[in-house]
């Protein structure tokens, strides 16, 4: 066998070693060489960008109206619409929703966004649609008005398909032009979930809203809800938790809710935990009104479930349904019901030219279990007005102090 020696420094130390110990080294680090070269050669790098002034917002929106916003980070530095125009930081209001298609991680870094907006697209928000993106500490002031083209219209979003938002707060208004069936308005979405098309496939879409809350006043829409307009369609999952609502609403005509208008049919599931309304809903003409939800049902092989979650706002109006919690609570495919459980409900329910009226939930088709209303502020009963001992009951305003669910 083939020999060499190395010699090691002034010592001449040796070492040998064999031709084929030394073959296989080469042929280990030729094939570590041309991993790394392929790997790193077409792996995409992702790149950040810091927002500091108009040229990099400009920036930002440039790739995200051209479709290049995938994996992309985005870190918002400084309010935008605030302060000296004459400072080289400053960043003009935004007049216009963001087009294409935005798909990166956009930072607010708890910064403010005045936007001022009016706009006839059929999507209408900071963002016209999320796909996949996920956006995170951020408030927005000012206005949001769509046209009589609009049809999902949004303080953050318009439409949403696989989004995420945490720690959203909306502070803007979010109008509409109600003269058409379908316009889904919401403080932070109109519209979550796929929209139907013979031209595009059937897709399970994740929804995560964490930490979100609205203060801003939202009106004239057929669906509208404080957190979501409407959710559904195609297999869409939905995840509300930890979020409130304290701005009015007003000027539905299919369905209103603190929290969500309607969940549309063919919905998978959603998840509501943990959210509480304290903004009065005020329509006379929508078909559903809830205090957290006007229309909540499933279709999916999962129940759609709220838990945990609390009305103190005034629900008023409703030509069908009108519940202190949920306008209708609807089953889906057999054996699997949407559900509402340990929540509670602490102000007034107007029954007005609704058929069916309750404290907790007006007409019910699902499962409630563990929900009670304060019966000095609300006369109505709890289901349909009739009580259930421990799934629909009233209770005097001391024993609701009390009650562990107080602390929603």
């Amino acid at each position: 066998m083939a020999e060499f020696i190395y010699f090691s420094g002034a010592n001449n130390n040796c070492s040998k070693y064999s031709a084929n110990k030394i073959s296989k080294s080469r042929i280990l680090f030729t094939v570590l060489f041309l991993f790394c070269v392929f790997f790193f050669g077409n792996a995409k790098v992702f790149s950040q960008l810091q927002i500091v002034d108009q040229a990099t917002w400009n920036q930002f929106v440039l790739e995200v109206e051209n479709n290049l916003s995938a994996g992309q980070i985005y870190e918002l530095m400084v309010d935008v619409g605030i302060g000296d125009p004459s400072s080289p930081d400053f960043i003009d209001t935004v007049r216009s929703p963001i087009g294409g298609v935005f798909r990166g991680n956009f930072n607010g870094g708890n910064n403010r966004i005045i936007v001022n907006i009016t706009d006839d697209s059929t999507n209408v928000g900071l963002f016209r649609f999320v796909e996949g993106g996920q956006i995170d500490s951020l408030t927005l002031e000012g206005y949001v008005v769509g046209g009589s083209s609009t049809r999902t219209l949004g303080a953050f979003a318009g439409r949403v398909i696989g989004g995420s938002f945490y720690h959203c707060k909306n502070l803007a208004s979010v109008t509409g032009d109600n003269r058409f069936d379908t316009l889904f308005i919401g403080g932070i979405a109109g519209y979550v979930g796929f929209l139907a098309s013979p031209m595009k496939p059937i897709y399970a879409s994740d929804n995560i809203l964490k930490y979100c809350e609205n203060n801003g006043f939202l009106s004239n829409g057929s669906d509208i809800g404080g957190i979501i307009g409407v959710a559904g369609l195609c297999r869409t999952v939905v995840s509300i938790s930890y979020s409130n609502n304290s701005g009015t609403l007003q000027n539905a005509t299919n369905s209103a809710g603190g929290i969500l208008g309607r969940v549309r049919y063919c919905c998978r599931f959603i998840t509501v935990e943990g959210v509480v309304n304290i903004g009065n809903i005020l329509t006379c003409d929508a078909s559903y009104v809830g205090g957290l939800a006007g229309y909540f049902s499933t279709d999916g092989e999962n129940p759609s479930r709220i838990t945990a979650s609390k009305n103190s706002g005034l629900v008023a109006g409703a030509t069908i349904a009108v519940g202190g919690l949920v306008g209708y609570l609807g089953a889906g495919i057999p054996n699997v019901s949407a559900e509402i459980t340990r929540s509670i409900n602490t102000n007034w329910v107007d029954s007005g030219a609704a058929t069916h009226f309750g404290a907790i939930v007006g007409y019910n088709n699902g499962r409630v279990d563990s929900c009670y209303y304060d019966k000095q502020m609300c006369i109505l009963g709890g289901i349909n007005n009739r009580d259930s001992i421990d799934v629909a009951e009233g209770k005097y305003t001391v024993e609701m102090t009390n009650n562990s669910l107080m602390s929603c």
